[in-house]
């Protein structure tokens, strides 16, 4: 397998020709009958989003790898025996080997045609029974489903992900869950964010968080009694800061023991102003990204304190 450097996070990796593994016995199957995943297959265009995932494909490469593996084996049994056919366990173990690898074919199309013309014939053996070099023709088909397999992943690039993002891609609500208890609307946007974090996409990981926050300075705002026809940053941060530095003394009735927390949603916010310093701004109330480059620290750094002043609301604002 060939890799070429792409970015500091993703690889793109060309599909070359495998070599045929060594011939041990065949044993049971090898390919993992865990790692079909219902996410293979693009997904759609989501409105209002900055990424869409459209034609991105999620694979397992290990599942490919197992396939050429056992294609190799099969190859080498069917060789080794004088008519393969009066063998049924190893009749069985062809088609279990088959049945495993046709899953994975579900987006290569030539592969997968050719994977269930074979299965086909394996569970019709009877047809071949007049077949005088059945051998061959079994071989030849065989070798006709390698030959599609590399031509079809040689044909696509593949994106790999180090472990460490894997988990902002596949558990993108990971620590998000008190917030989507409190805010289910926002879920889209908090995967969408992780996501785009994941893929690199920083300016778009960033633009999410925003709509995320947003959400929660709209609520903050309801709950404060914000006034100002605007609703959003401006008009909730505003009024925030005019109750904590009115004092605890001169907190109207309705906010009575909740001095505290809108103390500390009101650091949360400077908090929050601090780590947007300079890549954010305030359009008409609303947060707008100024900077389109951003590093994966200032990114996270935002992500995070997005997330604690949505848990801290989620968690401790009145309903």
């Amino acid at each position: 397998m060939e890799s070429l450097s792409f970015c500091p996070v993703l690889q793109i990796v060309r599909q070359s020709p495998s070599r045929a593994p060594p011939r041990p016995n065949l044993g049971n199957n090898y390919l993992d009958s865990t790692i079909l995943r219902a996410e293979n297959g693009a997904c759609p265009v989501i409105p209002g989003k900055v990424v869409s995932l459209l034609e991105i494909l999620r694979v397992h490469a290990e599942a490919y790898t197992k396939a050429v593996y056992a294609i190799a084996l099969i190859n080498y049994h069917i060789e080794a025996q004088q008519d393969f056919r009066s063998d049924p366990l190893l009749v069985e173990r062809i088609h279990a080997h088959l049945s495993e690898l046709l899953p994975h074919c579900v987006d290569l199309p030539m592969t997968s045609a050719q994977v269930k013309r074979v299965i086909k014939l394996v569970e019709n053996l009877n047809t071949t029974a007049h077949w005088e070099q059945a051998k061959s023709i079994f071989l030849r088909e065989i070798a006709e489903i390698r030959s599609r397999l590399d031509d079809e992943l040689a044909a696509r690039l593949f994106f790999g992900l180090p472990s460490g993002r894997d988990k902002y891609f596949s558990n993108a609500r990971d620590g998000w869950e008190d917030v989507i208890d409190r805010f289910p609307d926002a879920v889209g946007d908090i995967e969408e964010m992780s996501k785009c974090f994941a893929l690199s996409r920083y300016a778009g990981s960033i633009f999410h968080s925003l709509l995320v926050v947003e959400r929660g300075v709209i609520d903050l705002g309801s709950y404060i009694e914000v006034t100002d026809p605007k609703r959003g940053w401006d008009a909730t941060t505003k009024k925030l800061k005019s109750l904590v530095d009115g004092g605890y003394s001169n907190l109207p009735p309705r906010f009575a023991g909740q001095f505290g927390f809108l103390e500390q949603m009101n650091t949360q916010v400077q908090a929050m102003k601090f780590a947007w310093r300079n890549k954010v701004n305030h359009v008409d109330g609303k947060l707008v990204v100024i900077k389109p480059e951003f590093t994966p620290d200032m990114a996270e750094e935002i992500m995070m304190a997005s997330r604690g002043f949505m848990r801290r609301l989620a968690t401790e604002m009145p309903k």
